[in-house]
């Protein structure tokens, strides 16, 4: 069952890159930036279990470091263009 959650959420999260590239829709930014505030969320927890459980395998601690950094860039970077959609709005 677990495979099945890991190739949805991956599968999903590579299409959801895709579409970034030719859909620039309000709702479909929104929605990217909940997903991705939701992924840096469980790849947060993701770490956390394996700090306590298995600090003593680097390279995997310094992989779901880096996952979760770069998760974090694209909150940022998704929340920057939801509020530059909402000004084009706007105006």
């Amino acid at each position: 069952m677990m495979y099945i959650i890991r190739i949805v959420l991956e599968i999903f999260t590579l299409t959801l890159v895709l579409f970034t590239l030719y859909n620039t829709s309000k709702v479909f930014r929104w929605f990217s930036f909940v997903w991705a505030s939701i992924l840096g969320v469980l790849n947060a927890f993701h770490l956390g279990e394996t700090l306590m459980g298995n600090a003593e395998d680097l390279s995997q601690v310094v992989l779901l470091t880096f996952v979760l950094a770069t998760n974090v860039l694209l909150v940022i970077e998704t929340r920057k263009q939801t509020r530059l959609n909402s000004t084009d709005n706007a105006v």
